[in-house]
């Protein structure tokens, strides 16, 4: 017998089934072009290590096409071509009548692993060990759903193997199926080890290829064409292939050609961009990668660094960038600035932006339609627009250049659906981890596995930040290293210390290398300047361990922000602790100037209010105080906000006053006075921040129930006691690590202080539930089921932050006749998503949510949804925050447990503790 073209491989939404073998020469044609157009330099030599096919591109290329066309291979098999009768009756009778049906229906990724477990040895390949080729293989042919899994019919013998696919027929076809593929791919039987990140990568580029090549509107001109031979659909496939892969953007940028300093935003660069386009460019080897860790103050352009950086890894093997933020927000601004430097650079528009609300973005105006495709396997996106393809789920990070918050690929080392291709997409670009002081233990943990696994596929990496402890740095690094196959012993040997400013450039292998910018007490473009700023600290009274004398403090931020109101105006920031501590503040700021006739524009940013509404708030931010702005005497500004205000924003005050927070973080906001070059205000002198100070932390501020370690805040206290003068740059890393360097908190162990003590336990804590939650190392990632070791429902349950739990609600109002409205007076009704148009009337009810504690919808009462809420992805996950309208047309507060929750069009959503 030989091989039978009629076995179907996708008949959903095709005229006629589409054969299977078709199915694989499309697959294999895809790959072929993913492989010679959108993987890097560096993946594909990852990839060819990986198989120890060395220099032999080739045989790395032909051995990747060869497992893209054998990954449906389990559908030649009884369970799967009886799924469909109509689509049965079309296989050839010398099939059906030979076959018997299975009464246990296998699906067919793991029909596929038996047989290849039975067929391969057949073909040269090694089948003694799961460190196999054979069994390699066959993960990852089970993986291309987005799981591995562990076959329960792994050591089947050859008999039961034919039992449970249908019979003997159905182990021919397979053998035939995997012959032909074979002979097409080129026959590459040299490969007989792959690694961990190998075997990954070669994952991502299947499931990439089997997407791409099982959409109806690919598949349909080549179903009517009917080829005559395998060969003659292949040719046709190529074609179609390339130009599919043009059109959907998955193709390598080419950047231009030019110095990448004349590419910066402004003019003329600084000593960080110049140190990098110099220093940095004459180190880096060809195909040598390596972690860059940059260290600045605050506004010294280190996001203009990395993409002058990110040009020069190309000759390291990356192509592309993916720019990791700590919050949506801020990966909001950052899509612009990466968009616009993009389109300078590689005169490209494919700029994703990746996290879990970027459709409601409307700038970038991602779409989230509903498609067909030939599988109901996966959505593969079939028909959307050529910019519109990379925006569907697990797509963003495929893109050439990404704003993403870290979120996105902190789920790439946890044992998440999908986490193999979220590998595989980044693996190619420049990954640059911004802020990367402001993540907790548990977080650290993860970016830290992040970086093992980076390190071990040759990743470009990038580190950021304006206040990295000497600790964390270190291990980040050390992390990265490892992946790269660093031993410990040698890395206990490397000086990984960072300067400050400067940055550190750790290669795969060789001596780091240093760079310590030159400081100056004079403006120079190739020196830092050295600047004073004031730090002050306000004493605020506390009424008890558990709070603050509120009075006292709202008297204290108007003494300061007063000066706004004068007739040459100026901008003060308020950063907060609490959501509750902003709220009030915002209403005693903006009392005290209403009463006095004074007008001045009052900005309120926090977590509680509407996404549209923040988002709308952060651009006005943009636009009044961002780097583009345009200051005027006169112009009165006062932002209050929680520590959303603190980093990555790129705004600029002439006054900063902050609550207590760890010196890191106060540091940061300080960063945010005088940082672009606008009119100041006479009363303006100096960059100034002003730390509110009590004399007893409260306990919704510092303790187990607070936003911030006690120990952190006793210890920036103890920094604060005298200072009034900080030299930038000069006593920024002194301060940092006089608080955060773990060399003093062991001492303080020592000292018998328990504060440092419970910190460290907690610390430690929460360190060790981030590595129990990540996958495992790539030295220790075989089987590779050991990536995916939960249940789809466990799954769920994952998250890349340790903290609050949260739920999505929608606060609204309900009128008399029990219509849902945005406001009071019922002229905004909420949208009709079976009346109005679909996609328009999701995007309008989900843009008005926010995330909200779950603790505060205790006891929350359950109102009429509208049914339909219920088949949508995203509503149906939507709690109702429904205020009743009184009939004197006030609004009554919605009632929890221990909540009275009021939606204000100032103030957000207001809470008060019920009696």
């Amino acid at each position: 017998m030989s091989l039978d073209f009629t076995p179907w491989g996708k008949y959903q939404n095709l005229p006629s089934p589409y054969p299977l073998i078709w199915h694989a020469i499309d697959t294999m044609a895809v790959a072929e072009k993913i492989w010679d157009n959108y993987l890097t330099s560096g993946q594909k030599s990852v990839i060819a290590e990986s198989l120890e096919c060395h220099d032999d591109l080739e045989c790395a290329k032909a051995f990747f096409v060869f497992i893209a066309g054998i990954h449906d291979i389990g559908k030649l098999s009884d369970s799967f071509q009886r799924q469909n009768i109509r689509a049965w009756a079309t296989v050839s009778s010398d099939l059906v009548d030979a076959s018997h049906e299975v009464t246990e229906n296998i699906k067919h990724p793991l029909a596929g692993e038996l047989g290849l477990r039975l067929l391969l040895p057949e073909l040269g390949f090694t089948d003694n060990d799961i460190f196999s080729i054979t069994s390699i293989v066959s993960e990852i042919v089970t993986g291309h759903h987005g799981r591995y899994s562990e076959s329960p019919w792994r050591y089947t013998p050859a008999e039961g193997t034919e039992q449970l696919l249908g019979g003997a027929v159905w182990v021919e076809q397979q053998r035939h199926f995997l012959n032909t593929i074979f002979r097409l791919a080129g026959r590459p039987h040299d490969v007989q080890e792959i690694s961990a990140p190998g075997a990954i990568l070669i994952t991502g580029g299947v499931i990439l290829s089997d997407w791409v090549a099982s959409q109806t509107h690919f598949i349909l001109p080549l179903l009517y064409r009917n080829s005559t031979s395998i060969d003659d659909h292949y040719a046709a496939s190529s074609h179609a292939a390339e130009a599919e892969l043009e059109r959907i953007g998955l193709i390598q940028p080419q950047p231009r050609r030019v110095d990448p300093l004349t590419l910066l935003p402004f003019d003329p660069p600084n000593w960080l961009q110049k140190s990098i386009a110099s220093d940095l460019a004459a180190h880096i080897e060809s195909n040598t990668p390596g972690c860059l860790v940059v260290t600045a103050p605050p506004g010294e352009g280190k996001t203009e660094a990395t993409h002058v950086a990110s040009s020069i890894f190309e000759q390291a093997g990356s192509v592309g960038l993916v720019s990791l933020l700590p919050t949506q927000g801020i990966a909001d601004q950052q899509w612009g600035r990466l968009h616009q430097w993009a389109s300078t650079y590689a005169e490209t528009d494919t700029v994703t932006l990746a996290h879990s609300n970027a459709w409601l973005h409307e700038q970038y105006n991602a779409t989230n339609l509903t498609a067909p495709v030939a599988t109901g396997d996966d959505d593969c996106g079939d028909g959307d627009a050529p910019d519109q393809w990379l925006r569907r789920r697990h797509r963003p990070l495929l893109a050439p250049f990404v704003s993403s918050t870290i979120d996105q690929v902190l789920q790439a080392v946890q044992p998440s659906k999908f986490n193999m291709l979220r590998l595989f997409a980044v693996s190619g670009k420049t990954v640059v981890v911004d802020e990367a002081h402001t993540y907790d233990p548990y977080m650290q943990a993860l970016v830290g596995r992040a970086l093992e696994w980076l390190g071990a596929f040759g990743t470009n990496v990038i580190l950021l930040s304006a206040t990295l402890p000497p600790s964390i740095s270190t291990a980040l690094v050390s992390s990265y290293l490892r992946g790269a196959g660093r031993r410990r012993s040698a890395l206990n040997k490397l000086d990984l210390s960072v300067p400050y400013p400067g940055w550190l450039y750790a290669p795969a292998s060789g001596q780091p290398i240093r760079f310590t910018a030159p400081v100056d007490d004079q403006p120079r473009s190739d020196a830092y300047q050295r600047h004073p700023a004031s730090i002050t600290t306000e004493p605020v009274v506390s009424t008890s361990a558990n709070a603050i004398d509120d009075t006292n403090r709202l008297d204290t931020v108007i003494d300061h922000v007063a000066r706004v109101g004068d007739a040459d105006g100026g901008c003060a920031a308020v950063v907060c602790n609490t959501v509750d501590d902003a709220q009030a503040t915002y209403q005693s700021v903006h009392q005290h100037f209403e009463q006095r006739g004074i007008p001045v524009e009052i900005l309120l940013i926090h977590a509680r209010m509407p996404d549209n509404e923040r988002r709308a708030r952060l651009e006005r931010l943009d636009y009044k105080r961002g780097r583009k702005a345009t200051v005027e005497a006169g112009e009165r500004l006062i932002v209050v906000g929680t520590p959303l205000l603190e980093s990555a924003l790129d705004y600029d005050c002439d006054l900063m006053i902050s609550d207590l927070a760890p010196m890191a973080m106060l540091l940061q906001r300080l960063g945010r006075c005088w940082r672009h070059r606008l009119w100041r205000p006479a009363w303006s002198t100096e960059p100034r921040l002003i730390v509110l100070n009590p004399n007893t932390i409260p306990r919704r501020w510092g303790g187990r129930d607070g936003i911030y370690h006690h120990h952190l805040l006793h210890q920036t206290t103890r920094t604060l006691d005298g200072l009034t003068t900080v030299s930038i740059p000069d006593d920024v890393q002194r301060l940092v690590e006089s608080v955060h360097d773990v060399d003093l908190m062991n001492c303080a162990l020592i000292e018998d202080d328990t504060l440092a003590g419970d910190y460290m336990i907690t610390t430690e804590t929460k360190r060790q539930q981030g590595v129990r939650t990540a996958i495992p190392g790539p030295n220790r990632a075989y089987p590779l089921s050991l990536l995916h070791p939960l249940q789809p429902r466990e799954e769920r349950k994952l998250s890349a932050r340790l903290g609050i739990d949260t739920v999505r609600v929608l606060a609204c109002f309900r009128q008399h006749d029990g219509t849902l409205t945005f406001d009071t007076t019922g002229v905004n009704p909420v949208p009709d998503i079976e009346n109005d148009n679909y996609d328009w009337a999701v995007r309008a009810i989900m843009a008005r949510t926010f995330n909200l504690e779950r603790s505060m919808t205790i006891g929350l009462p359950q109102p009429h949804r509208p049914t339909q809420w219920d088949n949508d992805a995203h509503l149906k996950h939507v709690t109702l925050l429904a205020q009743p309208i009184d009939r004197q047309g006030r609004a009554c507060p919605v009632r929890t447990r221990d909540w009275d929750l009021d939606l204000d069009p100032d103030l957000g959503l207001v809470r008060h503790r019920r009696a």
